[in-house]
This record gives C-alpha cells, structure tokens and sequence, in this order.
C-alpha cells in the first residue's frame, strides 16, 4: 500500500500557497490551485533529487506514496472544533 501524503492547500489575496501536513519540508506556492499543485511535485522531485535518501521523509522512502490536496478554507472543522 502506498504511503498517502497530505498536502494542505491555502489562498491568500493573490496567489496560493501549500504544505505537507505530515511530509515534512514540502512547500509550495502558485497563482492558481492547479500551479500550486505542480510546484509541490517540483518541491517533492527537488527533495529526492538534492537530498541524500536516508535524509528523505518518511512517506518518500517507502518509494509508493500519493499526493492527496486539500483546500483549506477558514473556519474549517479544525478551527471550529480547536483540535489540531
């Protein structure tokens, strides 16, 4: 089975920004939510690429994982029920 990484997906005024919830050292940034997408495979590509592999998060050295985005819209249920 494949190791699930969650990316986090947030707008500001004019662009996108996102981070891995449990993928530590995933960030990425785009005018729109589809660029955003596309430059956290870049992030992920560039990590596996410029880092020794035992310095690779977990998710990434099972070599299987999928990328599973959410958008996160304020309040959202977290912020309502104050867990984190």
């Amino acid at each position: 089975m494949a190791n699930e990484i969650i990316i986090l997906i947030s707008a500001s005024g004019d662009s996108f920004g996102a981070c891995s919830e449990n993928c530590p050292g995933i960030w990425a940034a785009g005018d729109t939510v589809e660029t955003c997408k596309a430059d956290t495979v870049q992030a992920i590509e560039l990590i596996k690429k410029n880092m020794p592999r035992e310095d690779w998060p977990e998710p990434l050295k099972a070599g299987e994982y999928t990328i599973t985005c959410l958008l996160y819209t304020s309040p959202s249920p977290r912020d309502i029920s104050g867990s984190r």
